[in-house]
């Protein structure tokens, strides 16, 4: 995800990546994001569910593994 929110490029990329999923009925989790920019960016782009030490530290498995949209 680094860069999502900075360059326009890499932006447009992960929207076609995303609309591929999408298409498919994936289920799309986004990981590594760093920046708050970045999580922004991915909002926008209606991505639902996220794991980066920006939103949590790692839990063990009975922990929660994902953030929904709304709690992040």
């Amino acid at each position: 995800m680094r860069g999502c929110d900075c360059h326009v490029s890499n932006r447009l990329l992960l929207a076609q990546a995303l609309e591929v999923c999408r298409y498919l009925e994936a289920e799309i989790i986004a990981e590594g994001i760093e920046k708050p920019g970045e999580l922004k960016a991915l909002r926008d782009l209606g991505v639902e569910y996220g794991q980066s030490y920006l939103l949590g530290k790692p839990q063990p498995v009975w922990g929660k593994v994902c953030v929904m949209a709304g709690g992040f």
